[in-house]
């Protein structure tokens, strides 16, 4: 049975690293905006990569030449989200965004979500 409201919440314990030109396609009506990738360190995403979701990242985002965001955001808790010749994009209902248009979670509530995956990854034992 299709779920097209689920959210999935994917938990890496430290880095997100994609080769060139990967694609994340999304199936059985999931939704681009109810995706959210919780990085413990950094996210790279190689070149020419198509991304779908929102990345939250401990430290830093890289974004290599021509990779896309679609329907998602890029946010680094304690360094820098870079940047080169890249698009993210709000078409919620294109192809990666499964559905019909979604409007955008408060700033508050990503907050809420990173800072409740950070609590969680510092209560690990190492």
């Amino acid at each position: 049975m299709d779920k097209p409201n689920a959210v999935f919440i994917i938990q890496i314990a430290s880095s997100l690293i994609t080769w060139p030109d990967t694609k994340v396609n999304l199936i059985k009506g999931a939704k681009a905006s109810n995706i959210f990738w919780q990085v413990g360190s950094s996210a790279t995403l190689g070149t020419g990569t198509a991304f779908a979701g929102n990345i939250l990242a401990d430290q830093s985002i890289t974004l290599d030449h021509t990779a896309t965001i679609s329907c998602g955001r890029a946010i680094a808790l304690n360094a820098a989200v870079t940047m080169d010749t890249n698009t993210l994009s709000d078409d919620c209902h294109g192809a990666l965004g499964g559905g019909s248009l979604v409007p955008e979670p408060s700033a508050l509530a990503l907050v809420g979500i990173a800072l409740a995956g950070l609590a969680w990854s510092r209560r690990r034992p190492a």
